[in-house]
């Protein structure tokens, strides 16, 4: 099998002299548990399953006597594989991540355009209701305005009545006349008729 690294005996003394015992592991909460594995599942295309192996091959490691130097170094190398390819895993979904992080602060920003558009589409939509009833009012004063104009447009101008006006006076003032000449001849008529009327009297008396 290739081996993607070069195998040191330090490497190998190293790890098989660690203390692997409770002790000495970092503690870990379970969110960083599931964050770490939701990283190294990427794609879910068995990154999970070489975590498992890993883990497997890792304590088969640690197991086996020093002695047995072939089997521990075979192992050694599967270890360093299976590290490899949870490493490019890791990195490919932190890869993932980052794109997913930047389409949804890109989405964000579209939304929060769009909540912008539609606060301002809705300021514009009360200003034109607000022109649209100014107008209405205007439209209203309008046709009162251009009824009253009608109106007054039936009566004479002022010239007109003026010059009818003094032909009524004229007219005024000849029917005054004729009825004054007309009562004066009424009454001389009636003071003839009355001498008439004396004469007849004293010629049948």
């Amino acid at each position: 099998m290739d081996m993607p690294h070069s195998l040191e005996s330090g490497d190998i003394e190293r790890l098989a002299s660690h203390p692997f015992t409770p002790q000495s592991w970092q503690v870990v909460t379970d969110e960083e548990i599931a964050r770490r594995k939701l990283l190294l599942d990427g794609d879910a295309r068995g990154d999970g399953r070489r975590i498992q192996e890993l883990i497997k091959c890792f304590f088969k490691w640690i197991s086996l006597p020093i002695d047995q130097e072939e089997k521990r170094e075979a192992i050694y190398g599967r270890i360093l594989l299976l590290m490899d390819d949870c490493e490019l895993a890791m990195n490919r979904s932190f890869q993932m991540m980052l794109v997913n992080n930047k389409e949804l602060e890109k989405y964000e920003s579209q939304i929060f355009k769009m909540e912008e558009n539609i606060e301002q589409a809705s300021k514009n939509i009360e200003c034109l209701k607000e022109e649209l009833r100014k107008r209405k009012i205007d439209v209203m004063y309008k046709k009162q305005y251009e009824a009253l104009i009608h109106e007054i447009s039936s009566y004479p101008s002022r010239n007109v009545a003026v010059d009818r006006l003094s032909h009524l006076e004229d007219d005024v003032k000849r029917l005054v006349d004729e009825k004054t000449n007309l009562e004066s001849q009424l009454d001389h008529q009636r003071k003839k008729l009355n001498e008439l009327l004396a004469v007849v009297d004293e010629l049948t008396c």
